[in-house]
């Protein structure tokens, strides 16, 4: 992945959360960080939030979030069961010339965190 543009994007292309097992959209006061992996990459001269995968290594990406519990406008959040499903990353083979973004771990189980009853 060699990109100016970050693998993980803003929008639900990326992220989903799940309240009770659906996707809701979830309007509160969050966060989200993911760390550039230490090993496996190539991190010079190829853009910022990006590295380059070393050829025949893999990567793990931890990634975490921050919810409130509170609207934007500061209501608590429905009672219920919240996940966060990592729906998509962007990635490029050309060293950024051109981007991708994969999406097919798209509402699999697989790729959601553990639920966590709120508020």
């Amino acid at each position: 992945m060699a990109s100016a543009t970050p693998s993980f994007g803003s929008s639900t292309t990326y992220f989903k959360t799940y309240l009770n097992g659906a996707a809701s959209t979830l309007l509160v006061a969050s966060s989200t960080d993911y760390s550039t992996p230490s090993s496996g990459v190539v991190t010079s001269g190829i853009g910022t939030n990006s590295f380059k995968l070393q050829e025949n290594n893999e990567v793990t990406i931890d990634v975490s979030f921050l919810a409130e519990g509170r609207t934007k406008a500061g209501v608590l959040v429905t009672t219920g069961s919240y996940a966060i499903g990592l729906e998509g990353i962007t990635w490029s083979v050309d060293d950024g010339a051109s981007t991708v973004t994969t999406s097919f771990m798209d509402g699999d189980l697989d790729w959601r965190t553990s639920t966590v009853s709120m508020p």
